[in-house]
């Protein structure tokens, strides 16, 4: 398979950068993503009891599971993470290789700290000797050479390959429907107030979630677009807010019902997708 480039990890809805690197991987190998997204489902509810209670951050929020995990779980990837010092490991074509980046390296060259301690960066070694460097966020391709991608590797990698097995799609829109009713028990929680930070974690968040959420409905039925629409203008009015140094938590708490009424919809559209199926022949209870 040829390299992934940025045009290829630009295309895809991914929380973390080897999300970002493996869906994009997946995508270019044919596979339809959108089923992978079948545990991305989050409940509002869930979410502000997390990020407002709890203090989590979107950097390291564990309530989604990640899209490797459930590759593998599902069958169609093989994911393995090593520690070796030195970079022949990729000679081997089976595989394509996420590095894990030196801190101080990503500093030096972005000017600034990476979200995670953890950050990776894909590469592939070209005919000639030289290494391909994809970098998702900030998006950077370019060409190096073996002394520059020691300097950036930090001694430790992931190689993952697709498996030539096919999603069930009957499996992942269950395992989406139990997904659905587990976020479906969470109370309903409205805080008085919540940090600009904060809100704005749980508004990206949110908005990843209803992005897979529509991908994924999609593949049986036409979603309805508000879903993202609602979550889109949130977050144009709160980066509005930001920039104009006049932060209202009511653009995001004013929009609950709203978004209640969206969560019990897309209840709905599993319904009738489970309807479809029953007069197709297939039981999906």
């Amino acid at each position: 398979m040829d390299a992934l480039t940025k045009r290829d990890i630009g295309n895809v809805y991914s929380i973390s950068c080897v999300e970002r690197y493996v869906l994009a991987y997946l995508k270019k190998k044919g596979i339809k993503v959108s089923l992978l997204y079948c545990n991305s489902y989050l409940s509002v509810n869930h979410l502000i009891r997390d990020f407002v209670i709890k203090n989590e951050t979107y950097a390291n929020y564990g309530a989604i599971s990640r899209i490797q995990d459930i590759a593998v779980e599902l069958g169609i990837l093989k994911l393995e993470g090593r520690k070796n010092p030195d970079l022949n490991f990729l000679l081997e074509s089976d595989y394509e290789y996420l590095l894990e980046m030196k801190q101080e390296a990503f500093k030096q060259m972005y000017e600034k700290e990476a979200w995670r301690e953890d950050h990776f960066f894909y590469s592939k070694r070209n005919a000639n000797g030289t290494y391909i460097y994809l970098n998702d966020i900030p998006l950077q391709e370019k060409v190096i050479d073996s002394a520059e991608l020691t300097q950036l590797y930090n001694q430790r990698y992931l190689a993952f390959k697709y498996t030539d097995k096919q999603i069930n799609q009957s499996d992942v829109f269950m395992r989406f429907c139990g997904q659905y009713e587990e976020e479906s028990r969470f109370e309903q929680y409205l805080p008085e107030q919540i940090e600009y930070e904060t809100l704005r974690d749980i508004i990206c968040m949110l908005r990843i979630s209803r992005k897979r959420v529509g991908d994924f409905i999609g593949q049986w039925k036409e979603p309805n677009l508000e879903w993202v629409e609602r979550v889109n203008n949130i977050f144009s009015k709160l980066e509005y807010s930001r920039v104009r140094k006049r932060y209202d938590p009511g653009i995001f708490l004013n929009e609950k019902d709203n978004f209640m009424r969206d969560e019990k919809e897309i209840g709905n559209y599993l319904q009738e997708i489970k309807s479809m199926q029953l007069q197709g022949g297939k039981n999906y209870e």
